[in-house]
Order: structure tokens, then sequence, then C-alpha cells
């Protein structure tokens, strides 16, 4: 586990799930020019998949989820590998120009990523997220142990509207990097 602390200098309510289904994509990625690969996921505070696997693998056929947790239930039901599957959202070959790789709207698919079996992790709507503090710590899971070279971790900005608008990169704060 990959442990990235950071300071921030006002106080903020970050919708995390979007920002860090947006960390999956991006943050899984490599800045090498030789293809690698990273098949983990930032388990703490959870991304979309993540959250939804975690919170709901053993009980994903409850018909409670659809009013329980709306978007993992359209998550679970347009793709339920994509949930299972939380640590294979990546890119490769990006070069560190996740922004030129990855439109608006699909930050969180990584691009609508593994032929689009993650797209519904793009959905607009009330995703759960994960209040943060000024100091806050990511944990990472990395299985196979040859992750990317980096790894950025954004935020979305304070006032960033998942209900109604599609994740965009003007939508999120760098927080950090290691």
């Amino acid at each position: 586990m990959s442990t990235l602390a950071r300071r921030r200098s006002t106080p903020r309510l970050a919708a995390w799930l979007l920002a860090v289904g947006t960390a999956a994509a991006m943050l899984l990625t490599t800045a090498l020019a030789n293809p690698a690969s990273a098949h983990g996921s930032v388990v703490d505070p959870a991304t979309r998949n993540y959250g939804c696997w975690q919170r709901w693998g053993a009980d994903h056929m409850n018909p409670a989820m659809a009013t329980q947790d709306p978007m993992c239930w359209q998550a679970f039901q347009a793709d339920p590998q994509a949930m299972w599957n939380w640590m294979g959202l990546f890119r490769e070959g990006v070069a560190g120009n996740h922004q030129a790789a990855i439109p608006d709207g699909q930050l969180c698919s990584g691009g609508r990523t593994q032929t689009g079996q993650y797209n519904s992790l793009d959905t607009i709507g009330a995703w759960k997220t994960t209040s943060v503090s000024n100091s806050f710590r990511i944990q990472l899971n990395d299985q196979a142990s040859h992750g990317a070279d980096y790894i950025r971790v954004y935020v979305t900005k304070q006032g960033f509207d998942a209900l109604n608008k599609p994740l965009g990169w003007s939508d999120l704060e760098l927080a950090g990097q290691i």
C-alpha cells in the first residue's frame, strides 16, 4: 500500500468518489515511453467502482441497492464485471498527458477504456462521497506491484455539481503528486 499526505490551504468538502474515480482513470497510468501497467485502485477514499464493490459486492443482487445506492445499482446493471474488476481501470501510453487522452465527461471511465466496461462510472448523479479534511491520506492497493512512475491525486473543486454536470478537467484541483 502506498500513502500520500497532503496539506490543503483551505478546508473543502471533496466529492471524493468523483475525483477518485478520476484518480482510478489517471493514477493508474504510466508516464513511460515503454508500456507498463498498474493493476490496482485507490481504496481509501474509495473509487466509485471499489466503493460499490465494497458496499454491495457480497449482496449485489439485493433490490434495496436501487433505492439506497442508485448510482451503484445502475453501474452493477450496466456491467457487473466493472464492479468486480475494480483494479482494472487504467490507461497505458498516455505519457503523462492525461488531459489530451481522456476527454471531459469520461474521466471516471478512463476515456471509455476497456471497450466501455467502465462507462457507467461517468453517469451523472448522486454518487456516494467521502468528506476529507485539510490533511488527508490516500491508500492505493496495487496487487501486481508494478505500478506507475507517479501518482497524481485530484479532488473536485468546491461547488462542483455532480447531480447535473459531467466531471471535467476544469472541475478538478491537483491535490498532490508522488
